[in-house]
């Protein structure tokens, strides 16, 4: 039940004071016998308890919610039992079984593969009309979520197959969960984030930026910048840099009176342009000078050439220092300063995603944001 809890394009997360789960299931093998039990949200897992004294294998499908989810809702429980705790996520094995071309493989998908029935859409059919989870009939809900656990476990039993006849790929796969495992709790502490000094920050970068940009509408308009066919200069479009540095063509729209067979132009005969002649958009070009440095490397099929932060660094020239020096204000204000800061859930923390099945050489990425690609500087 995700309630109103959603930062960022995260729908429903286990940060979320507002998002919880309204049942929960475990299925477990004794023996011959796979045993199946729903609970409702306010009970303890079953294998949090024989974790305190037993290594735990969980299966599950996108299995790091539930661990997160876990994490949030029995943090003791969770640091009691960690050491003995290893995980097999069918998602994950199925996306290194095809060679990493099956991204994010749905349990349906996998079901269909290994002929296993598919789960009943019913319930899916309540949430697309809005219906909160907590409403749906709990018959109903809990026949789905038996079924889940029935098809992870059928998927994992088609998996282990498969992997303990080659074992390179079940060491990688050790390898792999265990990597899993230690990033789903990584999530779970997150990056503390101080949103009233990333304001601060911002505010004074603003004048900053404000100053930079200033200083290029000036320049822009000492070079005659042709705002009528261009529009307004803007020191943020790389194409407008490229002809305020270098000049080039500029093609756009212009209103040409239509011309009829007698030579005379073509009037409205009634309506409010009475009188008026017709007006066509025909397209031209404009070569425009620009401060006419010398450009480096070739242009596009428009005309426009490279304004890399290594093409600016080469250029010595004040024009194309205050770009780059706007650009790098921009990018920390928007991306880290207010970006990060739209990422940060009521418990204070950012809590990015470390995705596992999202790549096609089997690297990880992090989204929401990308804290593998943070910025070194301050």
């Amino acid at each position: 039940n995700r309630g109103e809890g959603s930062i960022g394009t995260m729908q429903a997360s286990p940060y979320h004071q507002d998002n919880k789960i309204v049942l929960f299931g475990e299925g477990k093998q004794v023996g011959k016998e796979f045993d199946v039990a729903t609970f409702k949200s306010d009970k303890v897992p079953y294998f949090l308890y024989h974790a305190k004294t037993s290594p735990v294998l969980l299966v599950g499908h996108n299995i790091t919610f539930d661990l997160k989810y876990v994490a949030k809702t029995w943090p003791e429980h969770w640091k009691a039992v960690i050491g003995n705790i290893y995980i097999w996520d069918t998602q994950q094995v199925a996306y290194l079984l095809s060679g990493q071309t099956h991204m994010y493989p749905s349990l349906d998908q996998l079901c269909s593969e290994i002929g296993h029935v598919l789960k009943d859409e019913k319930i899916r059919a309540y949430w697309e009309a809005g219906v909160d989870t907590e409403m749906i009939p709990a018959d109903e809900l809990e026949d789905y979520l038996k079924h889940d656990i029935r098809a992870t476990a059928a998927v994992f039993r088609f998996q282990y197959e498969v992997v303990r006849a080659l074992p390179n790929l079940f060491n990688l796969i050790r390898v792999k969960m265990d990597d899993m495992l230690m990033t789903s709790l990584m999530e779970s502490n997150g990056m503390h984030f101080d949103i009233a000094l990333a304001n601060d920050i911002s505010t004074e970068l603003s004048l900053e930026i404000k100053e930079f940009e200033e200083d290029l509408f000036l320049a822009a308009s000492a070079n005659n910048w042709p705002e009528e066919k261009a529009g307004p200069f803007n020191p943020l479009s790389p194409e407008h840099v490229s002809l305020l540095l270098f000049g080039g063509p500029i093609t756009y729209k212009e209103d040409v009176v239509q011309i009829g067979p007698d030579g005379n132009p073509i009037v409205y005969k009634t309506g409010a342009k009475k009188g008026l002649p017709k007006t066509k958009k025909q397209e031209k070009t404009f070569d425009y000078d620009g401060i006419g440095l010398v450009p480096i490397g070739e242009p596009n099929k428009k005309g426009i050439y490279s304004t890399s932060e290594e093409v600016l660094d080469e250029l010595k020239h004040p024009v194309a220092d205050s770009v780059l020096e706007l650009r790098a204000l921009y990018k920390d204000v928007e991306t880290y300063y207010k970006g990060y800061s739209k990422l940060v859930w009521p418990d204070g923390l950012i809590h990015p995603n470390i995705n596992h099945c999202s790549t096609r050489t089997g690297r990880q990425s992090c989204t929401q944001p990308n804290l593998q690609n943070a910025s070194k500087g301050d």
